[in-house]
């Protein structure tokens, strides 16, 4: 404290500095001696003077509103505590994880039929490429086309369902490969199934990505419902097959990416998607 030191001349029969000061503090709040010790400071003006002087020269206690403002600091350090060990707990697991993850990524890959079958919920879908300069491919994943090659799909899926196949372009537009027309085909989940019909790789240049879809018997997907999906996909992406990854079907998807070559200057200018004879 500063400013000096309050008078403590007592005379006889008043009460101690130590009474007034707990007086004054409030310790003596439901003291029997207490309502006394107050009735004689009003009577006493000597004491009454010792006890002013004190109240100049403390410090004030606290008002309600510095407690609790105290008491929330303290509440929120002990969360920041709380949250800090949480952080550390999930960090520690985080470490963990992207170890796993590391390992497993350095680990041979399997084939990457299966790796697609896998990935896209019990679906692989692979294309038959007959080419038109002679020759059959079998593509999945990635793989060229030139204008005039003809396309069959093959789907293998892990349960039965209905399957759709849709193409998505760079004019941008989405055509329903499958089926040429009516409803849906029916898989019976049992091994790989080419679907009916083919199409023709038309002359234009650029990405194509084909999707097949496998939804259930009981929630079937209408083909004009898919195509409307893959045009929001496909306009979402800004026109770049390569760039959408799924149509948002809730069903199963599995697809490939193709990249059609332009036309051969001199060559004939090729057929447009649609159905084989």
């Amino acid at each position: 404290m500063s400013g000096g030191t309050p008078p403590r001349r007592r005379a006889v029969g008043c009460p101690s500095d130590l009474a007034l000061d707990e007086l004054r503090a409030g310790d003596l709040a439901g003291d029997p001696g207490e309502a006394a010790l107050r009735q004689h400071v009003q009577s006493c003006a000597a004491c009454g003077a010792r006890l002013a002087a004190v109240d100049a020269l403390a410090v004030p206690p606290p008002s309600l509103q510095l407690r609790a403002e105290v008491t929330a600091g303290a509440r929120r350090r002990a969360r920041s505590v709380r949250v800090i060990a949480a952080g550390g707990a999930a960090a520690a697991a985080a470490a963990v994880l992207l170890l796993a993850l590391t390992r497993s990524q350095l680990r041979p890959h399997p084939a990457r039929d299966d790796q697609q079958d896998r990935a896209k919920g019990g679906l692989a879908l692979s294309v038959h490429v007959k080419r038109a300069s002679g020759g059959v491919d079998h593509v999945a994943g990635e793989g060229e086309l030139a204008p005039g090659d003809e396309l069959r799909f093959e789907v293998q899926a892990a349960q039965a369902g209905r399957a759709l196949v849709v193409g998505l372009d760079a004019a941008p537009s989405a055509t329903i490969y499958v089926p040429a027309a009516g409803d849906a085909v029916a898989i019976d989940g049992t091994g790989p199934t080419v679907l009916p019909g083919s199409i023709v790789a038309d002359a234009r240049a650029g990405a194509e990505r084909v999707f097949a879809v496998l939804c259930p018997e009981a929630r079937p997907l209408a083909p004009a419902a898919l195509r409307a999906l893959a045009e929001v996909a496909l306009a979402q992406a800004g026109g770049r097959p390569e760039v959408v990854s799924s149509l948002g079907s809730a069903c199963a998807e599995a697809s490939v990416l193709f990249q059609k070559k332009p036309t051969r200057p001199g060559s004939g200018p090729g057929t447009g998607p649609g159905s084989g004879p």
